[in-house]
């Protein structure tokens, strides 16, 4: 019995609850009549006059309006229609309080009726559209959405009135109603001197609506110019402007900060720097301390006597250049390291720790996917030289990176910003995401074009191109004097092959460098010896150093199973209407 007085109590209250909830649930409104003027001005702009007879069945306080303001174009970008409201009044053209905001790309009208209970009255809402018209090559047009279809009210009766300059010809017409998408034409259409007439015999329940299009030959109008077209263009799509922005703030700020002191007439320079090894002069060229400036610094020191380079020949049956083998053989130990730049002792002590195979001996093979560890460790020794001889402000490799996770950023930034503006004022994403990849360029070529050498470094660089120009040019008439030896030929050959001249270098010592070096066994070259050829067969030996020296392993991250037309809703105008 008790539970049966609790079932019966719990459902008093929730018929008592809907009881309640009845009067407000189905308090809505209806609207008797919607028509517009929709009056076109020979300047392009368009007043759009709503007269909206309203019947209400409950208390309300008015009712709302929203008309939409952001337009997608079949491109992707945004279409910002302008719109201004210029008055509400009831039936005798007496005021009526309203509040307007703009929310979700729509301009939003609260507009309060007084006696708004069990009434019919009447709401004159009068706005101008700046932009309201399209262009075309053969014709211009309103195409325009009278009700919108996201009401959740029936419209009884539909009109609306298009008005035109004198003179118009060419006049076309076209109408469509029902839900959004649709491309039914229950409506009937009149054109006399007064206008064009649309009306819809049927009522527009909620949901649907009627769009209207009208249009008529060219020069009724002014249409906008190309500087107004792209003005308009420009603010709907205004996070194309950001790109814009940071070019010419990069501008701005390489010319006033970004640059290099301004380098001298570059002239011919017979050795190096004093004191600039081979990886050093590479790195100060072009910034970066890269694996060309390792292998180079590797025929350093086999050219000077710490170790040692023997090719082992190709295996295999096609004996591919690359499925040669390299044994480095050290040939001074640790305690005899003592006059080495600290990235040489680096590289002696990564090559020949022991973690290889021998410490005397090890085989470019067995440093796959392993040495790679090294590489930071070397290229912050040799930009440690340059900073330390005051030739850079900031670290160049370090400002690159540091440009580039920025431009990553910007780039990222600027897209979910675009997300977060998409989700509350129905702006498309496109403009953010070109905008996010012109800025995310931007700011990366930024970095890799400012510079940070002082005086000291740009005067450094000078000798180095002075330097690198002797080495590109020794083989040509210019340089017929230059005392060349065998000697000459190997001190400059690092610093030939860290500049990528070394074809050039060695071309000039054939007939003058006639033995095989003794930092360097490889196969027999036949009855006579060619700087040229040998350099060729160490190109090939520091790129696939460097290969091999680079190569790091790659992770999984597989499965474990892996082996035209118009339509109602469409045009400008639209929106929704309702109740408060």
């Amino acid at each position: 019995m008790k539970r049966n007085r609790a079932i019966y109590a719990v459902l008093a209250v929730f018929l008592g609850a809907l009881v309640c909830a009845g009067p407000a649930a189905a308090g809505t409104i209806t609207f008797e009549r919607w028509a517009d003027t929709l009056q076109v001005n020979p300047d392009g702009s368009l007043v759009v006059t709503e007269t909206l007879t309203v019947r209400f069945t409950v208390q309300r306080q008015g009712i709302t309006r929203s008309i939409p303001l952001e337009y997608r174009t079949d491109e992707g970008f945004d279409y910002h229609l302008n719109v201004r409201v210029e008055s509400v009044t009831d039936g005798q053209l007496h005021d009526l309080r309203y509040e307007q905001n703009r929310r979700g790309g729509e301009l939003n009208l609260k507009i309060y009726v007084p006696g708004a209970f069990q009434a019919t009255r009447t709401v004159i809402l009068k706005f101008r559209v700046a932009n309201g018209l399209r262009f075309f090559p053969d014709h211009d047009e309103l195409y325009w959405n009278v009700t919108g279809a996201g009401r959740d009210n029936t419209v009884e009766e539909t009109e609306a009135r298009v008005e035109l300059p004198a003179g118009a010809s060419g006049v076309r017409t076209r109408a469509f109603t029902g839900s959004a998408g649709s491309r039914g034409s229950n409506a009937e259409i009149t054109q006399s001197p007064e206008g064009i007439l649309y009306h819809t015999p049927m009522p527009l329940r909620a949901g649907e609506g009627m769009t209207i299009v009208a249009g008529w030959d060219k020069g009724l109008v002014r249409e906008p110019g190309e500087i107004s077209k792209a003005w308009d263009f420009f603010t709907s799509n205004w996070p194309l402007g950001i790109p814009v922005v940071a070019l010419i703030f990069a501008i701005w700020f390489y010319f006033a900060h970004g640059r290099d002191p301004a380098l001298r007439p570059v002239s011919v320079q017979y050795a190096p720097p004093q004191g600039m090894s081979p990886a050093g002069a590479g790195a100060l060229i072009d910034d970066s301390a890269d694996m060309r400036d390792i292998t180079a610094t590797i025929v350093d020191l086999a050219v000077r006597g710490y170790m040692k380079i023997e090719e082992l020949g190709p295996s295999g049956l096609l004996k591919l250049a690359s499925s040669k083998d390299y044994l480095f053989h050290r040939i001074k130990t640790p305690e005899q390291w003592g006059d080495l730049r600290p990235h040489e002792q680096a590289l002696m002590g990564a090559l020949f720790s022991g973690a290889y195979g021998q410490e005397d001996a090890v085989k470019l093979s067995d440093l796959h996917n392993s040495f790679y560890k090294n590489l930071q460790s070397l290229r912050d020794s040799i930009f440690s030289e340059l900073m330390g001889r005051s030739y850079y402000r900031t670290r160049p490799d370090t400002m690159h990176q540091t440009f580039a996770a920025g431009a990553v950023g910007a780039g990222i930034g600027i897209f979910f910003l675009g997300r977060l503006i998409e989700k509350h004022s129905g702006m498309p994403i496109l403009p953010f995401v070109i905008s996010a990849v012109l800025t995310a360029v931007i700011v990366f070529l930024y970095g890799r074009a400012v510079h940070a050498r002082t005086l000291e470094g740009t005067r450094a660089l000078e000798g180095v191109l002075g330097f690198k120009e002797f080495l590109s040019r020794v083989e040509s008439e210019r340089y017929n004097l230059v005392v060349k030896t065998p000697a000459m030929f190997e001190k400059f050959l690092p610093y030939a092959m860290a500049f990528g001249c070394e074809a050039h270098w060695s071309k000039a010592f054939d007939g003058i460098y006639t033995e095989p070096p003794q930092w360097y066994v490889g196969p027999t070259y036949g009855p006579r010896f060619y700087p040229s050829a040998f350099a060729d067969n160490l190109s090939g030996m520091a790129m696939h150093t460097g290969s091999v020296m680079a190569s790091a392993p790659a992770s999984s991250g597989s499965s474990g199973f892996s082996g035209g037309g118009g339509f109602s809703g469409g045009g400008f105008g639209g929106g929704s209407a309702g109740e408060f």
